[in-house]
Formats: C-alpha cells, structure tokens, sequence
C-alpha cells in the first residue's frame, strides 16, 4: 500500500493500521526529513512525492515500480488546507488548494493506476469540506463536476 500524506496526522495513523493489518507499507511524503522519520518510526519504506509537481510524482511512481513492482493499494490522503484564521483571501485560498488538493490527486492516480493490481484499490480520504453539497452555486458545482471533459476546469483554466 502507498499511503501519501503520510509523515504526520491522518496519513501517518492509516499508514499505522495498514501495517497492523499486515499490509507492506510505503510511506510518501512531500517533506523528505519528516517523511524519512516517520517511515523510521514505522519501519517501512518512504519516497518523496510532491503533489504540486507532476514530475515528482512520475518519479515517485517510477521509484515504486522499480523497488516494489506494483500496488494493491493507493491511499490518497496528502492535501493541503489553510486554517481558518489565515488572513489569505478565500479567492487566494482557492487555486492552490483546487491546484494540490484536486489536480495533483488527480495526476498521483494517472502514474500510478498502471502500477495498482488487478482487483487493487484507491481510497481517497477527503475532509467534508470537499464535498459538492456544501457548494451554494450550481453554476459552480458544474464547473467542478466538468473537469476531464473538453472544456471543462483545468489547471491552465484555473492559472487564468
């Protein structure tokens, strides 16, 4: 199982109890340091994965493809968030967090699909923040729910 997100908090817990369960375990997280001390504490693997870089993420796929071959399991957790006392503008919050928490989930899911087995897994772990419903707008629920299709929110849309 790679298990993102997963040097501190919610990853670092299921990375935990995949373990306890018997799954073998990698550990990938965007800070090597704190990354590299977690999987220590576990005793697992760990690779470097950046979900704002598409390159990071290829390498790490390709990284676990050559040390372990192939996946049964992805866990999608690594996200950012920004506190609710950041004095950002929700404007400003927007586009990283859709650009990391979106996009780059989308992109760790494209590498590494191709390495998961047959009858694997991905578990997306999301906060109820993520969630449509919570959205007042439909003409902005459509937006979202029109990513991938021609047209539809992309990076570079969002990069406007």
């Amino acid at each position: 199982a790679l298990v993102t997100g997963a040097n501190k908090g919610i990853g670092l817990e299921i990375a935990r109890g995949l373990l306890s369960t018997g799954f073998a375990v990698i550990l990938a997280a965007r800070d090597g340091e704190r990354g590299r001390m977690a999987a220590a504490q576990l005793n697992c693997p760990f690779v470097q994965l950046d979900l704002d870089s598409k390159e990071s993420i290829e390498a790490c796929a390709a990284q676990v493809s050559k040390e372990h071959g192939s996946l049964d399991l992805l866990v999608n957790n690594a996200a950012i968030a920004f506190k609710g006392s950041d004095p950002t503008p929700f404007s400003q919050q927007a586009q990283p967090t859709i650009h990391t928490n979106f996009f780059g989930t989308l992109n760790v899911c494209n590498a590494f699909l191709p390495i998961l087995n047959d009858g694997g897994q991905v578990i997306n772990v999301a906060s109820v923040s993520g969630l449509l419903r919570i959205i007042q707008s439909e003409n902005l629920k459509r937006t979202f729910l029109s990513s991938g299709e021609p047209g539809g929110l992309s990076v570079e849309a969002l990069s406007a």
